[in-house]
């Protein structure tokens, strides 16, 4: 009896984000429900599922010394099984933490044996867990695992283990700045964060622009329901200068010049205290480029799906003349390429 493949359908709304030389204060930005998830593709990721399940299967039955695989597939089934476990693609948080590690696969005529896959698949989660469980939050679940060649001789590959987790709830009425609190660009002091507005005395809980436009972008972002896991991650780095704001007016060069924050001391109104539009500007601008994609002007690869966002703020002093300083935020964006699966990711607890 043929079996039946139930195809979910979800409706899409994509993003619109019109900037301006200023963010209205009155916008608001919702969470979008995402695209169709087509029957091919639903295809494609069963047959990942079972090759990972298999993998789990073969190496809880102590596989024999003989089965080998290549470096490629190696590090596939590492990424690939410990995020359809443990990841959850879409949990839904407000704020992200990353962390990494290495390890080392033993080669054979650069082949790696399955037993040995094995082994270190499980060492990686023990680290994946260890981490898991040294984050102070209550609210917390691994979001994404990435597994890539770090370095390679003649008889081991090193590879770099990076984990994305969500440590925080999300928070309602948190996709804009409000209209009355003036951050700090950068908080190197870890105290305060608002610096102008009638909360400025002391109030921001250590918190700065950067951090906020992060939390706001993840609180916010896009959500696809049911069980789903990412693979091939990747991130870029996120620079003001490779941005600009096609409706600068082109006079204040510290104004509003990239859709990141740049401010240089070479000209007028340099400033580290952002006003509740900047920041509104600036949030606007960072969503912009890290979700639109690369052939489009923005940050992400054509093919993938964003994950998380870590800009920070951050000072530049130009050499040789200390005197020049640049303020900025940059910093890096993971995108990755989510697949469907039919069970809820396993806790790491």
């Amino acid at each position: 009896m043929k079996s039946k493949i139930f195809i979910l359908f979800i409706f899409f709304a994509g993003f619109v984000i019109l900037l301006t030389t200023g963010c209205k204060k009155d916008v608001k930005t919702t969470k979008t429900d995402m695209q169709v998830l087509p029957a091919a593709q639903y295809q494609r990721d069963m047959k990942f599922a079972r090759m990972y399940t298999a993998f789990k299967q073969k190496g809880s039955q102590k596989l024999k010394d003989g089965e080998e695989m290549t470096i490629d597939s190696a590090i596939s089934y590492l990424e690939g099984t410990a995020n359809m476990t443990y990841g959850y693609a879409f949990f839904e948080t407000s704020q992200t933490e990353v962390d990494s590690t290495f390890i080392r696969l033993t080669l054979t005529d650069n082949k790696v044996t399955l037993n040995e896959v094995w082994k270190k698949y499980s060492d990686m989660i023990d680290s994946i867990r260890a981490s898991y469980k040294k984050i102070d939050q209550s609210v917390k679940q691994l979001i994404s695992v990435q597994v890539e060649m770090h370095g390679q001789s003649l008889t081991q590959v090193v590879c770099k283990v990076t984990s994305i987790f969500g440590i925080r709830s999300v928070l309602p009425d948190f996709c804009t700045f409000n209209d009355v609190d003036w951050w700090t660009w950068w908080n190197w002091t870890g105290q305060g964060g608002i610096c102008g507005g009638p909360n400025n005395n002391g109030q921001g809980d250590g918190l700065d622009a950067a951090q906020l436009i992060n939390q706001k972008i993840m609180n916010c972002r896009g959500i696809y329901p049911g069980y789903r896991y990412w693979t091939d991650q990747e991130s870029v780095v996120l620079e003001p200068e490779s941005y600009h704001n096609l409706n600068w007016g082109g006079v204040d060069y510290n104004y509003e010049q990239y859709l990141l924050y740049w401010n240089h001391s070479d000209y007028s109104n340099f400033h580290g205290c952002l006003s509740p539009d900047e920041c509104n500007f600036y949030l606007e601008g960072t969503k912009w480029v890290a979700n639109t994609a690369h052939s489009q002007g923005g940050a992400r690869p054509d093919n993938k799906s964003f994950i998380s966002i870590a800009i920070y703020g951050d000072a530049v002093w130009d050499q040789p003349n200390l005197g020049d300083s640049k303020y900025l935020h940059h910093g890096p964006v993971y995108y990755g390429i989510w697949h469907y699966y039919t069970s809820p990711a396993t806790a790491l607890d």
